[in-house]
């Protein structure tokens, strides 16, 4: 018999924590729940590229212990890619090979080598068929018993046994066979929570038994093909297959999903369509400018989120470069990279959360133009030329636990009614400098060196403000007290 492995209720759908190769035996999943105990089946992907794979044990995030390719060509899958345990022709060939076993078996149990007659009964014994006539005066002798004969296992009449002819052939509710299933418009085959194959809903994602809407970028410079990928880059103007995949996302939005490699950017890519988010896998991932004065990532819409990108901007052959350019609102920029003039660069936009970014060795690491309410938290911007973080006009922004030494201005504010709190602006030029009014500055490291004054030379400092009706509290200045050149300040407790 062919082994039937376990299903679970409804196939949901969990996707690849981390890219694996073709060969790799241990897969990072985001939800181990979504798969049954182990062993059992698993399909990555979601179309005719998909590779199904059988796994031996779980772990707490994991399947491990996985054969490759089951059905399918074992390769390589970027993070992001849906996996789950989804009935697969190997189940529907199993299951059918199991059910003509059981039908060849009982075929050769259940037909008799003859046919019992009126008065006659049948017995199975040691693999083997016997008809036996009973005398008319009753039954004195059976099975080698006399006297009494009490009915024991294994005397049966043909009646009881049902007997069958030598060519008896089963029909399928005999032997319990499935019968056809089929599904309507926007559903799939599955596992139901009875055990048993059924149509089901499409799980959510997509909503509304709708596929959700994903394409895939890759790059013939890093070995990807047209199998792996949707839209396929050749390294000269990649920005075009970019945007050509964004535009075919519906009008909802969706995800682009960028893999390994690099791809040559000489116009803006354009993330123009509401509620997309565009992803890559971190520095692997990377958009290198081959033009002057672009933005390689330019996002006008709201609701989008950029994810886990490398933005190049070639500073030593091309200027005036932005990493990612945000017009919109409410939209979300985590773990990427941008190496550029300015790396991440927030104008009207309001409502923007950016965390988790790095932004070294720009001349402006993140600018905030006229923009409101933004979340500008855990960024790394060192190095930078000019100013860490620079808000040149910005209010009600919340500019808290980024790293931002080693520049010339750590921070620059101009605007008013911010929250400026627990960055790290050491060894800067100018740790804080601060012109807008009505702004919270608390516990900032801005300490030089050592922290002593021979630490600053010439105009360096630790906070100057020159603006109005600031709060400057709890903030480390060792070396250099806060110089006050503003009106109505409240600078107190601070150490230097």
């Amino acid at each position: 018999m062919q082994t039937l492995y376990k299903p679970i209720a409804f196939s949901p759908v969990a996707r690849l924590s981390q890219s694996i190769g073709d060969s790799d035996a241990v897969i990072p999943v985001d939800n181990i729940q979504a798969f049954p105990d182990a062993p059992s089946l698993a399909t990555i992907g979601v179309d005719e590229n998909a590779e199904t794979i059988l796994y031996a044990a779980k772990t707490e995030n994991s399947l491990s212990g996985c054969t490759r390719g089951v059905e399918g060509t074992a390769k390589r899958w970027q993070a992001g890619e849906a996996i789950g345990r989804n009935f697969t022709a190997k189940d529907h060939a199993d299951i059918i090979a199991n059910l003509q076993e059981v039908n060849q078996t009982a075929s050769s149990k259940l037909s008799a080598p003859e046919i019992a007659t009126d008065g006659q009964v049948l017995t199975y014994r040691t693999g083997e068929w016997k008809a036996e006539t009973l005398p008319e005066s009753g039954v004195s002798s059976f099975n080698g018993r006399t006297g009494a004969i009490v009915p024991q296992d294994g005397d049966y009449t043909a009646t009881q046994v049902g007997a069958r002819p030598n060519n008896w052939t089963p029909t399928a509710e005999e032997v319990g066979a499935i019968s056809k299933v089929t599904g309507a418009q926007g559903q799939f085959l599955g596992f139901t929570a009875e055990n048993v194959v059924g149509a089901v809903d499409a799980p959510k994602g997509g909503g509304s038994g709708k596929r959700y809407a994903r394409f895939v970028v890759g790059t013939s410079t890093a070995g990807w093909t047209l199998a792996d990928c949707d839209y396929l880059c050749d390294g000269a103007d990649d920005q075009v297959e970019i945007n050509a995949a964004i535009q075919a996302l519906p009008a909802g939005g969706g995800e682009v999903v960028v893999l390994d490699g690099t791809y040559n950017i000489t116009a803006n890519i354009e993330v123009n369509k509401a509620n997309t988010k565009l992803s890559g896998n971190g520095t692997a991932t990377v958009l290198k400018a081959m033009a002057s004065s672009i933005k390689i990532i330019n996002i006008t819409v709201n609701y989008c989120a950029v994810t886990f990108l490398m933005c190049d901007g070639n500073k030593t052959s091309y200027s005036n470069n932005y990493g990612i350019y945000l017009s919109g609102d409410n939209n979300t920029v985590t773990g990427n990279t941008c190496n550029n003039n300015y790396g991440i660069y927030i104008t009207s936009g309001d409502n923007n959360t950016v965390t988790g970014n790095t932004c070294n060795n720009s001349d402006n690491g993140i600018t905030i133009s006229t923009s409101s309410n933004n979340t500008i938290t855990e960024n790394t911007c060192n190095n930078s030329k000019t100013n860490g973080i620079y808000n040149s006009g910005g209010s009600n922004n919340t500019i808290t636990g980024n790293n931002c030494s080693n520049s010339d201005y750590g921070i620059y504010n101009n605007g008013s009614n911010n929250t400026i709190t627990g960055n790290n602006c050491s060894n800067s030029d100018h740790g804080i400098y601060n012109n807008g009014s009505n702004n919270t500055i608390t516990g900032n490291n801005c300490v030089r060196g050592t922290g002593t004054s021979g630490d600053y030379v010439g105009t360096q400092y630790a906070i100057k403000d020159t603006g109005e009706n600031n709060l400057i509290v709890g903030n480390n200045c060792m070396g250099k007290a806060p110089l006050d050149g503003g009106t109505n300040n409240t600078i107190t407790n601070n150490k230097y």
